[in-house]
């Protein structure tokens, strides 16, 4: 007898779960999907995602908007989500800008595109990010480690 594993969109489904109202939520190697809600949150734009049953909160980066979906059926999706966005961070690093704050810089990969990098700063709460002095702070540090880093 032949197993067939589940896809979408052409990948195999590495974990499945059920919203409250029987919804699908889909993990594949390259992105959470909520197709009812035609949401697609790549790896590499997911900056946290917590779990808190049947609670589970994925924020993404840049915009750091939140979804939240409250499942009824979990499966291994909370594990899953954590294994891909940890393996999607090449460097994360928080670095003191100001004595009012400072940033998160990281660079992620993505799984569907070979050497991709992309990098994101994250500012911490209270600070401005279109202050062009705080901006050309964060500038001349993402050119320090992207220069350590080589990425």
């Amino acid at each position: 007898m032949k197993v067939r594993r589940a896809r979408h969109n052409g990948e195999p489904v590495l974990a499945d779960g059920t919203l409250v109202g029987g919804q699908p939520v889909l993990a594949t190697a390259s992105a959470l999907y909520v197709p009812d809600r035609e949401l697609a949150l790549p790896w590499e734009r997911v900056a946290a995602a917590t779990w808190d049953d049947p609670e589970l909160r994925v924020t993404t980066t840049g915009t750091r908007e939140t979804h939240t979906l409250n499942l009824d059926q979990s499966g291994q999706l909370p594990e899953v989500i954590r294994e891909r966005v940890q393996a999607s961070i090449l460097v994360s690093e928080h670095v003191q800008l100001t004595d009012k704050g400072g940033a998160r810089f990281s660079a992620r990969r993505s799984p569907t595109v070979d050497s991709e990098v992309r990098w994101t700063v994250t500012f911490d709460d209270g600070l401005d990010p279109r202050d062009t002095t705080l901006r050309q702070l964060a500038d001349g540090e993402l050119a320090r480690m992207r220069q350590t880093y080589g990425v």
